[in-house]
């Protein structure tokens, strides 16, 4: 749920007691609802119900990707590895200033859920992602590179034996309706290497 129960100040804002007049009845429509006052959001004008925050270049970086999109994976659990192909949809939309992905795996059954979005606060791309082969919550910062039309995000986490692991995730932009997706990992030798290549088309535009 995309909903807030605080003002933009911090407070919760409580209706005050409507003096009601002698043609007013009791308990009507006018007196029991409270009057709902838009206020500007921090990324850009009010929100309606299933309607996206606009405004802010940075969200709206984001809401390009809403929508349905085909994609072609191509994994390599080592270097030098066989690839490993398989096919899957991953569907996003916006909730408010978030972009939620919704990735599906039409090959494996596997699947996984990620939010994306700007961090007004720290001025940055912040995203985590979450599926059955990980076991701890990671939060990455992204940078957007306009002249290479890529977005680049940066995760750390710890692994069983106490060690810290890196890693980059790239998205490429090459057109309006085509994203490739690579995932660099340390190998065992500490040299990074992709593993994971994902070639996104766009199906079906958000509505």
């Amino acid at each position: 749920m995309c909903t807030s129960g605080a003002s933009d100040d911090g407070s919760s804002r409580v209706p005050t007691r409507t003096k009601r007049s002698a043609a007013t009845p009791p308990y009507s429509l006018q007196t029991a609802v409270p009057q709902v006052v838009q206020r500007p959001m921090p990324w850009g004008r009010p929100l309606s119900i299933g309607i996206a925050a606009t405004g802010a270049p940075e969200v709206e970086l984001l809401a390009d990707d809403a929508g349905v999109w085909q994609a072609a994976v191509q994994v390599r659990p080592a270097p030098g590895a066989p690839v490993q192909t398989s096919d899957g949809t991953m569907v996003n939309r916006m909730c408010g200033p978030w972009l939620v992905s919704d990735f599906k795996n039409e090959t494996s059954g596997f699947e996984g859920h990620g939010i994306y979005g700007w961090d007004s606060v720290e001025r940055q791309y912040a995203g985590t992602w979450v599926d059955p082969m990980r076991r701890t919550i990671v939060v990455m910062h992204g940078k957007w590179d306009e002249a290479a039309r890529t977005m680049t995000y940066v995760g750390e986490m710890s692994r069983p034996d106490g060690s810290r692991m890196r890693w980059r995730e790239v998205t490429e932009r090459p057109g309006p309706d085509v994203r490739v997706f690579r995932s660099f990992v340390p190998a065992a030798d500490g040299h990074e290497f992709e593993a994971m290549t994902v070639h996104y088309r766009r199906a079906k535009k958000a509505t």
